[in-house]
């Protein structure tokens, strides 16, 4: 009888031990797989760059307006006192202001590359 209990209470532990344990897959993984989309994502951009034949003037202007615009959608992003729809218009309008920036640098033909790259990444 005693040895029933034992293993009752051994099996018990034994069960809820697994239970606590998370099914996430280890850091280094999860690393891994985040830096892989991270890379493809900027090889996508850089390719997407490459398309608009930029100046060495006109891409440090693309990095500065990119780096502001991603900056900004972050922070809507972790705004917690926003709603979803106001969200979504700060996006919009964000998304606005950095195609007004870009015309402020680039030809009408390469800004209408970047309008055709967003479109193909909203479908």
């Amino acid at each position: 009888m005693t040895k029933q209990i034992t293993l009752l209470i051994a099996l018990t532990l034994m069960l809820s031990g697994s239970f606590a344990q998370t099914n996430t897959l280890p850091k280094s993984i999860n690393d891994t797989a985040s830096n892989t989309a991270r890379t493809k994502k900027k090889e996508s951009g850089n390719t997407k760059r490459a398309a608009l034949n930029l100046s060495a003037e006109q891409e440090a202007s693309f990095k500065t307006a990119s780096r502001t615009h991603r900056t900004t959608i972050q922070s809507i992003e972790a705004d917690t006192a926003l709603t979803t729809q106001q969200k979504k218009q700060k996006r919009k309008d964000a998304r606005q202001a950095f195609l007004q920036e870009l015309s402020t640098f680039l030809t009408p033909e390469q800004l209408d590359i970047v309008k055709a790259n967003r479109k193909k990444e909203d479908e």
